[in-house]
C-alpha cells in the first residue's frame, strides 16, 4: 500500500466504509426520483456497490494483514497475486496445473495461527500461502506417510491435511485462502476426500504441540 493509506487500523477501515455506505445512499434516494422504466441502470450500480460492501470489510482486514506490503512506486509479483486473487476470486488460479492429479497438503497448525491456508511448498520443505507454490504430492506418497510408527501417523493425522486437487482443491477458487467459514464449508462438505486432520481443527494445546 501507498504509506499514506491509511487501512492498518480500525478508524481507517471505516473510513472505507463509510464511503461505500454514503455512496449507496446517495445514489438509492436519486434512484427514488427516477421513474422505474429509466432505473434498470441505476439498479445495477446500486447492486455493484452493495457486492463491494459485502465484501469490502473481509478485503481490508486481508490487505492490513499484509501490513509488511509498504511501497513507493512498485510492488512485488507475489504481493500483486495475494492482492489480485481476492479481487479475482474465480480467477483460474491453478493456470498450467490445473489438469494435474494429486493432493496438496494443508499443514493445519500454521493455518490456524497465521489465519490463512498455508501448504506445504514445491520442491523444499518450507510452506506457502499461494496454492499456485504448493507441492503436489501422489497418492502413494501420502500414503507412506500413513503407515510405520502409530505416534508418527497420529502426527501426521493431526498436523496434516491432504486435499485432492480434482476432487476438492478446485472447488476453493483462489489462491490466497483466508481461513474463515467459506472456505472451511468447502471443505467439510467433502470431508471424507480429505486425508489426515479432516476437521482442519486444533485445540490450543495441540496447536502448541504440532505447531
Amino acid at each position: 500500500m501507498q504509506k499514506e493509506t491509511d487501512i492498518f487500523n480500525i478508524k481507517g477501515k471505516n473510513k472505507y466504509i463509510k464511503f461505500w455506505q454514503d455512496k449507496f445512499e446517495e445514489i438509492q434516494k436519486v434512484s427514488s426520483e427516477i421513474d422505474e422504466l429509466n432505473r434498470v441502470e441505476t439498479i445495477n450500480e446500486l447492486k455493484k456497490i452493495e457486492n463491494i460492501q459485502r465484501n469490502l470489510g473481509e478485503f481490508l482486514s486481508i490487505i492490513s494483514d499484509m501490513n509488511s506490503i509498504v511501497f513507493d512506486n512498485e510492488i512485488n509479483v507475489t504481493d500483486f497475486n495475494k492482492i489480485y486473487s481476492v479481487i479475482n476470486p474465480n480467477d483460474c488460479f491453478l493456470g498450467e496445473r490445473n489438469g494435474e492429479d494429486g493432493y496438496f497438503v494443508l499443514n493445519v497448525p500454521r493455518t490456524l495461527i497465521h489465519k490463512v491456508f498455508t501448504w506445504w511448498k514445491k520442491e523444499s520443505k518450507s510452506y506457502t500461502l499461494e496454492l499456485n507454490n504448493a507441492k503436489i504430492f501422489t497418492k502413494n506418497e501420502i500414503d507412506k506417510k500413513m503407515k510405520g510408527h502409530p505416534k508418527k501417523i497420529n502426527w501426521f493425522c493431526k498436523k496434516f491435511a491432504a486435499i485432492p486437487i480434482n476432487g476438492l482443491a478446485k472447488k476453493l477458487g483462489q489462491n490466497y485462502i483466508p481461513y474463515d467459514d467459506r472456505f472451511l464449508d468447502i471443505l467439510h462438505k467433502d470431508k471424507d476426500l480429505i486425508i489426515g486432520n479432516q476437521s482442519i481443527h486444533l485445540t490450543k494445546d495441540e496447536i502448541g504441540r504440532y505447531g
